[in-house]
Formats: C-alpha cells, sequence, structure tokens
C-alpha cells in the first residue's frame, strides 16, 4: 500500500536527514562550478559579406548567372569547405595541437565543426517566392582569438575569391559553348551553301530564277523564226521569179528543139534529185513537175519554153556552181551573143545572191528551231530544279536563322563575360571584416551555474528520497492512520534529551568544522601550487562576464 506522506513529514524528514540533502547538492554544485571555471573559452570572429545587385540593369544586359544568392552561397560553402582547403587552413596555423596528432577525416570534422555560414535574408521581390539571401556570414571559432581572427579572414577570401572565379568561370563557359556551337553551324552553312551551288551548276540552264529570261528568250526566238520563215518566202519567190527572167533571156537568144529536149531531160534529172529528199506535194517538186508537162505539151506558147528553159539552166548553174562560167548546155558561155550579155550576167549574180542568201537563212532557221527546243525543253525543267533547290534554301535558312539566334547569344554572353570581369553584375563584397573579438561566445558559463544549481537541488532532493525510501519506519500520524486504517487517539511529538541534543550539536560543530578546514586546505593548496588566489578570483570573474 503506498504511503503518503504530507508536507510536515517532508519537513521532518528534512529535519532530521539534512545531511544527505546538503552534500549531494553541494557535490553538484562544486561539479558544476569546476566545469564552468575549466572549460576553456572559445572565442568567434565573424565576417559580414553583401550581396550586391547587378549594377547595369539586366533587361539591358542580361547575365548568364540565374540561379538564387542564396543557392550560389551554398555552392560555394561546398567548394570552399573542401577537405583541400581546410587541411590548408589548419596546418597554417597549427590549429588543433592541443588535441594531438589528428588524422585527416577527424582534422576535418572538427573544422567544419567551428566554421559557420549563415545566411542574412529579406523578403523577396514579387518574381519570387519566400525570401533572398541580401548577406552572409562567415565566422570561425577557436580557444585563441588571434587564431580565430585569422581564419575567418581566410575564410572570407576564400569565398569572395571562389565567387569571382566561380561567376567567371561560368560565363566563359557560357561564351564558349556559343562559340562553339556558332562555329558548328558555321560549317554547316558553308556546306549547304557548296550544295546549294553546285546544285545551281548542275541545273545553271533551268534556274527558276531565269525563267523569265528563257520566255522572253523563247518569244524572241519564235518571233526570229517568224521572220526567217517570211525572208525565205520572199527569196523563194524572187527565185522563182529570177529563173523566169532568165529563161527569157535565154529564150530571147533564140534556142533550138535540142535545147528543149535537154533542158526536158536536166528538168528530169532535177525531178529525181528532189523526190529523193521530198514527196510530190512539196512546191519545189510540183513546180518542176508543171515545168516537164508544159515542156511536153505541143500547144504550149513559147513563154512555157523559155521557163523549162531557165529552170534548167538555174538547176544547172546551182550544180556546177558557177552560174558565170559555163552555159547551161556545158559548153562555155562565152558562146554566142548572150553570154556576153550584161542582162544575162546581172540577173545570173541575183540569182547566186538569192541562192547564198535562201541557204543563210535555211541555216539561221536550223539553229533558232534547235535553240527553241532547247529553250522549251529548259522551261519544262524549271519546275523539278525549283522544287530541289527550294528544299536546299529551306534547310539553308533555318540553320541561318538558327545560326543568327546563337552568334546573338554569343555576343549576350560576351557582354555578360565582360560585365562579370569589370565586377559589373551582381558580387560579393565586404561589409564587415572579421575582427579580434573581445569576449568568448562558448560556453556560456552563467547558464551552466544556473544549471548546476537546478541539478544540485535535483540531486540533494533525490539523495534524501533515497534515503528515506530504504528506511523502513513509520512516520506520521497520516502514514499510521493509512496503514492501521483506524486514526491514533494522540500524537505525541518526539522530546529531545538534552544529552541528544548536545550530541547533535557537537556533530554539527565538528562536519562545520571539518568542511571549514577541508575548504580552507584546499584554498591554500591552490594558492600555493597552481595560482594565487586574488589573480584567480579576477580570472574566474572574468570568464563570467
Amino acid at each position: 500500500m503506498e504511503q503518503e506522506l504530507s508536507l510536515r513529514d517532508y519537513v521532518m524528514v528534512l529535519r532530521l536527514r539534512w545531511p544527505y540533502f546538503v552534500l549531494p547538492m553541494i557535490l553538484v554544485l562544486g561539479v558544476t562550478a569546476a566545469i564552468a571555471v575549466l572549460l576553456p573559452p572559445v572565442y568567434q570572429s565573424t565576417g559580414t559579406i553583401l550581396v550586391e545587385s547587378q549594377q547595369i540593369p539586366s533587361n539591358l544586359v542580361p547575365s548568364t548567372i540565374t540561379t538564387y544568392a542564396g543557392e550560389r552561397i551554398e555552392i560555394i560553402r561546398q567548394r570552399v569547405m573542401t577537405r583541400e582547403n581546410l587541411v590548408k587552413l589548419a596546418e597554417r596555423y597549427n590549429l588543433f595541437q592541443e588535441d594531438g596528432p589528428l588524422v585527416g577525416t577527424e582534422l576535418v570534422r572538427k573544422m567544419r565543426e567551428r566554421v559557420l555560414v549563415e545566411l542574412i535574408t529579406a523578403e523577396a521581390n514579387s518574381g519570387r517566392r519566400g525570401t533572398a539571401a541580401i548577406a552572409f556570414q562567415v565566422s570561425f571559432k577557436h580557444p585563441r582569438r588571434d587564431v580565430a581572427l585569422k581564419v575567418a579572414n581566410d575564410l572570407v577570401t576564400l569565398f569572395l575569391e571562389e565567387n569571382a572565379r566561380t561567376r567567371t568561370e561560368r560565363a566563359t563557359e557560357t561564351t564558349g559553348f556559343f562559340a562553339k556551337e556558332a562555329e558548328k553551324l558555321r560549317r554547316d552553312l558553308n556546306a549547304m551553301e557548296d550544295r546549294i551551288a553546285g546544285y545551281k551548276q548542275q541545273h545553271s540552264d533551268a534556274l527558276p530564277e531565269h525563267l523569265n529570261l528563257r520566255i522572253a528568250m523563247l518569244e524572241r526566238a519564235e518571233s526570229e523564226l517568224k521572220a526567217i520563215e517570211r525572208e525565205i518566202k520572199a527569196l523563194q519567190s524572187e527565185r522563182r521569179y529570177l529563173e523566169l527572167e532568165l529563161a527569157s533571156e535565154h529564150g530571147g537568144a533564140g534556142g533550138s528543139e535540142s535545147d528543149a529536149f535537154s533542158t526536158i531531160r536536166s528538168l528530169e534529172e532535177r525531178l529525181a534529185e528532189l523526190r529523193v529528199t521530198y514527196n510530190d506535194a512539196h512546191p519545189d517538186v510540183q513546180s518542176v513537175m508543171n515545168q516537164i508537162r508544159a515542156l511536153n505539151n505541143d500547144e504550149h506558147d513559147s513563154v512555157a519554153d523559155i521557163d523549162v528553159t531557165a529552170d534548167v539552166r538555174a538547176s544547172r548553174v546551182r550544180r556546177e556552181g558557177d552560174l558565170g562560167g559555163r552555159s547551161t548546155t556545158g559548153e562555155p558561155a562565152g558562146g554566142g551573143a548572150v553570154s556576153g550579155s550584161p542582162v544575162l550576167a546581172r540577173l545570173q549574180a541575183q540569182f547566186a545572191s538569192a541562192d547564198s542568201q535562201l541557204e543563210s537563212l535555211q541555216e539561221q532557221r536550223g539553229k533558232l528551231k534547235d535553240r527553241i527546243e532547247e529553250l522549251q525543253r529548259q522551261i519544262i525543267h524549271t519546275p523539278q530544279v525549283e522544287r530541289g533547290l527550294a528544299a536546299l534554301e529551306r534547310d539553308h535558312e533555318g540553320a541561318l536563322r538558327k545560326y543568327n539566334e546563337l552568334r546573338a547569344k554569343q555576343m549576350e554572353a560576351q557582354v555578360s563575360e565582360s560585365l562579370e570581369e569589370d565586377r559589373k553584375a551582381e558580387r560579393f563584397s565586404l561589409l564587415e571584416p572579421p575582427l579580434l573579438p573581445e569576449y568568448p561566445v562558448e560556453p556560456n558559463r552563467k547558464k551552466i551555474m544556473a544549471l548546476g544549481l537546478f541539478l544540485a537541488f535535483m540531486g540533494g532532493g533525490g539523495g534524501l528520497m533515497v534515503v528515506e525510501s530504504l528506511d523502513g519506519r513509520i512516520r506520521g500520524a497520516a502514514r499510521l492512520t493509512s496503514m492501521m486504517r483506524h486514526p491514533p487517539l494522540a500524537v505525541i511529538p518526539y522530546i529531545w534529551t538534552e544529552a541528544e541534543t548536545r550530541t547533535k550539536r557537537l556533530r554539527m560543530t565538528l562536519a562545520a568544522g571539518a568542511l571549514l578546514l577541508l575548504i580552507l586546505g584546499a584554498l591554500l593548496l591552490t594558492h600555493i601550487f597552481y595560482l594565487p588566489l586574488d589573480i584567480l578570483v579576477l580570472k574566474v570573474l572574468a570568464r563570467f562576464e
């Protein structure tokens, strides 16, 4: 059954067993005071770095760094807090030498525990969520004030240098990337331009940009062909007229029946020659056939005879190639009065000129027909060439557009790189350099003593309760009533005898004297072997400031 004690019972227990309360309390207070006094002071030197925004408006010169300041600070912290940097700092200032030789991992762990990076934030702009870092503090803790100051200075320098190097490298890498991509596209553009040039050279006779010119050339060639056709017809008419004139001139000189027979034979030979090339519907074939029929007709008048004779002589002049050198019968033209006639010579010259012009025009007509066929072929082939050329030019335009975009971005990256090099972009500036700390930040001795006082009371109470729980005696009327289930008739207090009172006072006097002697002895030994008491008191008080 539980034993319930009243407040009076607790007071009585405390009066009877106060040494078990005081001794644990003194012990805990002593240990706490020793800890608070003996713990070495730790000094902290802090430098403040300001995150300055870009001096030139970002809409005029965009920066290549798009991450938030807090994210960049964390990245830089990871780069600064590398194993190599921390080991160098520890070796440079002989840190933790009081702890003995440390391996690399333990050394790095202790360094990271001593380095603090704290962000100073503010409400972000409307374009961002949450808070934005406007500054941050870099601190280092060490038992020696001068060492804390030196290491903090080095850490601040590392942060500033790492930020500048990182931003410059990022801008340089961005510029190099765009330059590399632009160069690659430039080579592709050159290859495309070479393909377009080769395609145009291969199909130079059917390029779409020359279509209107070819149509105009075709129309002009067709017009020239029609003009030549008209000239050929005119020359053919003139030639027939000259043949009549020549026949008339030879007829006026008096031709014989043998000449008529020779003319018919010549016309038949001419007809055979023409039929080799043309059919009977051809005008020249029809003309020769009509002349032969006229000569064979007995009722035909002398004009028809003259035409046949003229045709025969003209054909012979063409075959022999020299109208003035020989006669149509194969005899010299100088025989008779006709051969020396100036009219006949003029007609022969005109006939030869007409033949020469006719031959030249026919040659020109053939060339024009070939040219017209070539132009028509080119015009028909132009749409296919245009389709292939359009595909090549479309690819070229797309690549050129992308190349121009990359070049523009490259120029922006170069400007941003200059911005970083000139320190006009967002940057870290030292707002407050690390100072020599005046007071330690650790340990908080006042808090330690307050905690020790609380623990002392708890220890004293705990000791008292432990001793009381081990004692089986019944204390108090309430406890007796609880056990017996009947209240006592009367409560008689404990009556101290005179001998018990003297014994109790003697014990208290002896205990107090022993405690005082113990304290004086400890102070004397401290004064002699450790430190004079006046200096020790000043140092202890200084630690609690």
